[in-house]
């Protein structure tokens, strides 16, 4: 039996899943997030630039919310697509952590001088146009936006 979901966020959307977070649940995934923006007509890069971002978190949550929970966690995202922006909602129902508050690696160091973890997060908040988290529900919930180009 799953966890139960957190409210669903409002908007048109193009997917909604539930998931394990897990690689193996995350590659399924990303195969639906690619055929889901691409038959929408939104442009192919940007459709790439969504799903590094989602691999990114969900990978982080596989790799280090499951540990800190000590337990499966589940992974609630869904994709909506607003006339001027694309927006990735990623619940899920481990321990609260916020990637606002976590630190960036410092790049001028050197890689032995660097402490391991946060490129993750450097790339998510390069790549994206907007984001913001909140813990609601006893959820993590974290909205990346992307603005479109105006042909899309």
């Amino acid at each position: 039996m799953t966890p139960q979901a957190p409210p669903a966020p409002e908007g048109p959307e193009l997917l909604r899943c539930r998931i394990p977070a897990s690689l193996d649940a995350l590659g399924e995934v990303l195969g639906q997030v690619e055929a889901g923006l691409v038959s929408a007509g939104l442009p192919l890069d940007l459709a790439l630039q969504l799903m590094l971002v989602l691999d990114e978190t969900v990978s982080n949550l596989a790799t280090h919310a499951t540990q800190v929970a000590g337990r499966e966690v589940w992974v609630d995202i869904s994709i909506l697509h607003h006339p001027d922006r694309i927006e990735a909602v990623i619940a899920d129902d481990g321990p609260p952590f916020d990637p606002s508050e976590a630190p960036l690696p410092h790049l001028a160091d050197t890689l032995e001088e660097r402490d391991v973890g946060g490129l993750g997060l450097l790339i998510v908040r390069n790549v994206m146009d907007e984001v913001r988290y909140d813990r609601l529900d006893g959820h993590n919930r974290l909205l990346l936006g992307k603005l479109l180009p105006p042909e899309a």
